[in-house]
């Protein structure tokens, strides 16, 4: 059984659908580029500063500016638009009850993720929070989650990484430890199966079964 459970945050912890996406869209606006904000669900869950090169070829410069003028709006409000998932809290503080270390490995702006977990009510449950928090993003998962485990000084085979993306399962398969992945997120089914999860829920629900029974019906 696992000591350390470690959360993805955007499409694991919280829906924050509305907050990305309009602020996503207000960056590209930026550049003359009109996006609507439901075109623009693939900017949750990865680093921004690669979504902007990937899915728009912005140079470096380009990309950091976006970045930017996401968080422009993102601080005023879209740290606000964002919701947490049914059953997450519980979930929450059923772990915690019961002895589990959580902690949050996400490629937000760290302080944008603090901020949102203290809104929420949650932050109480969350010893160890990383993020991007140098102005620049984390350019892959397996840095984050190893710079986590860093932090809790925990054994590997004591961990386990939840989160909603390719992105998290590969970056745990990389930092050498095991994964849940959640498929209420905003991975796609192929793209969770692709990463080679050790476990997949479909609610935060059954993260309480697991702990308390020691495995996952779906």
């Amino acid at each position: 059984m696992y000591e350390y459970f470690i959360f993805d945050l955007d499409g694991t912890i919280i829906n924050s659908e509305q907050g990305v996406t309009r602020c996503t869209s207000y960056a590209l606006k930026y550049f003359g580029i009109d996006e609507k904000p439901e075109n623009l669900l693939h900017f949750i869950g990865p680093p921004l500063h690669y979504s902007f090169k990937k899915f728009y070829n912005f140079s470096d410069e380009q990309a950091a500016t976006a970045v930017a003028k996401f968080r422009e709006r993102y601080s005023e409000k879209g740290i606000f638009e964002c919701s947490l998932y049914d059953g997450m809290k519980q979930s929450l503080e059923y772990l915690y009850n019961n002895g589990k270390k959580l902690a949050v490995a996400t490629s937000k702006y760290e302080p944008f993720a603090v901020q949102i977990l203290k809104n929420l009510g949650v932050d109480k449950y969350f010893g160890t929070v990383v993020g991007s928090s140098d102005g620049a993003d984390f350019a892959q998962k397996n840095l984050i989650i190893g710079a986590v485990i860093a932090k809790l000084s925990a054994e590997k085979e004591k961990c386990v990484m939840v989160g909603d993306t390719q992105f998290d399962i590969i970056g745990a398969n990389e930092a050498g430890i095991d994964s849940i992945a959640v498929s209420y997120g905003f991975g796609t089914a192929q793209e969770i199966e692709s990463g080679n999860p050790t476990h997949i829920i479909d609610s935060p629900e059954k993260l309480r079964q697991f702990v308390r029974f020691g495995k996952i019906n779906n």
